[in-house]
C-alpha cells in the first residue's frame, strides 16, 4: 500500500512565502516598467537637516514627475497631472501652471485658494513673485508687483466699494509715492510709510 508523503508545516509556510515574494516582485517590476517611481528631491536645509519633497507616481521619458502624488516636508500633499498642468493640494488650493524640478510653483500660473481668493501671475520657488493679479473673495483686487508672496513694487489696490490706492508698495503695505482715492471721489496724493500718510502730499 502506497502512502502520500506529507509536506511539513514549515515547508508549506516557506513555499507560500516564496510565492508571495515572487508575486510582489512581479508587481513591482510591472509598475517600474510602466513608469511608476518613488523620488525624493532635496529642496532646502534647515538647522543641518535636509528637507525633501517626495513624489510617487508616473514619470515621463526623462524621469521627471508626470502624474502622481507629491508629499511636501510640511505634511501638505498634492495630486499632480503635468499633462493638464493642474495640481490639487490637500488644503483645497488648486494650481494651474508649471512646476519646477523641485515640484514648486514656477513661471506663470493661476492659484485658486480654498477660501475663494485667486492669484494669476508669476511664481518663483513657490512664492508669488513678479507681476500678477490677486482677486480677493470679498471683491477687492490688487494688480501689480509681488515679491516673496507680498505686494512689493508698483501696483494698484482697488477695494470693493470703488476706492483705490495706486502707487508703491513694500512688504504688503503702501510705502513710497502713491495716490489714494476714496469712494466719494476725495483723494490724497503724496508719500506713504508703512500704510500711513507721511511726508509730502
Amino acid at each position: 500500500m502506497h502512502t502520500k508523503k506529507r509536506i511539513s508545516p514549515i515547508t508549506a509556510i516557506l513555499m507560500i512565502l516564496g510565492v508571495a515574494i515572487l508575486a510582489v516582485g512581479v508587481v513591482f517590476l510591472a509598475l517600474y516598467l510602466n513608469g511608476y517611481r518613488y523620488i525624493r528631491i532635496p529642496v532646502a536645509e534647515e538647522e543641518g537637516t535636509v528637507l525633501y519633497v517626495k513624489f510617487l507616481g508616473v514619470v515621463d521619458n526623462i524621469g521627471s514627475p508626470y502624474r502622481g502624488r507629491i508629499v511636501y516636508s510640511d505634511g501638505l500633499t498634492a495630486e499632480v497631472d503635468m499633462e493638464s498642468g493642474k495640481t490639487t493640494y490637500s488644503n483645497g488650493d488648486v494650481y494651474e501652471g508649471t512646476l519646477s524640478n523641485t515640484l514648486e510653483k514656477t513661471g506663470f500660473g493661476k492659484l485658486t485658494y480654498s477660501g475663494g481668493d485667486v492669484y494669476e501671475g508669476y511664481f518663483t520657488d513657490d512664492e508669488l513673485t513678479g507681476e500678477g493679479t490677486y482677486t480677493y473673495s470679498n471683491g477687492d483686487v490688487y494688480v501689480g508687483d509681488f515679491k516673496n508672496g507680498k505686494k512689493d513694487g508698483d501696483g494698484k489696490y482697488t477695494w470693493s466699494d470703488g476706492s483705490y490706492y495706486e502707487g508703491e508698495f513694500k512688504d504688503d503695505k503702501k510705502d513710497g509715492e502713491g495716490k489714494y482715492v476714496w469712494a466719494d471721489g476725495s483723494s490724497y496724493e503724496g508719500d506713504f510709510v508703512a500704510n500711513i500718510k507721511e511726508g509730502e502730499g
